[in-house]
């Protein structure tokens, strides 16, 4: 595999992942399904693209949950947090704020 793809193959890794999947997700169950090593796949996104590989794990939990916040009126915010891997309820809402500069409960349409 070309280092080139692999921020596009992790990220693919994990956005196809199901929910139940997502939650327990970490880099020793991505670089196997990539086919490298833990530490390969940690240095390579840190001298390819200047961050961690858990900042992109974060990043695409992120997304998942704005997904989920959109589609998905029957689950709560802790619900959500909790599909996507984030125990905490306030941890997950600081973070989701950090990324798309609204609460949860302000990203989620209005019903009605």
């Amino acid at each position: 595999m070309s280092h080139k793809n692999l921020y596009v193959d992790t990220f693919l890794c994990v956005w196809s992942s199901s929910l139940q999947e997502l939650a327990n997700l970490d880099r020793g169950k991505i670089a196997e399904r990539l086919g490298i090593s833990k530490s390969h796949l940690s240095s390579r996104f840190r001298d390819s693209y200047n961050m961690s590989f858990l900042e992109v794990l974060e990043f695409i939990r992120m997304l998942r949950a704005a997904e989920l916040l959109k589609e998905r009126s029957d689950l709560t915010v802790k619900e959500i947090a909790e599909l996507i891997g984030i125990r905490k309820c306030d941890h997950f809402r600081r973070k989701f704020k950090k990324y798309f500069g609204v609460a949860p409960s302000e990203y989620r349409p209005r019903e009605g």
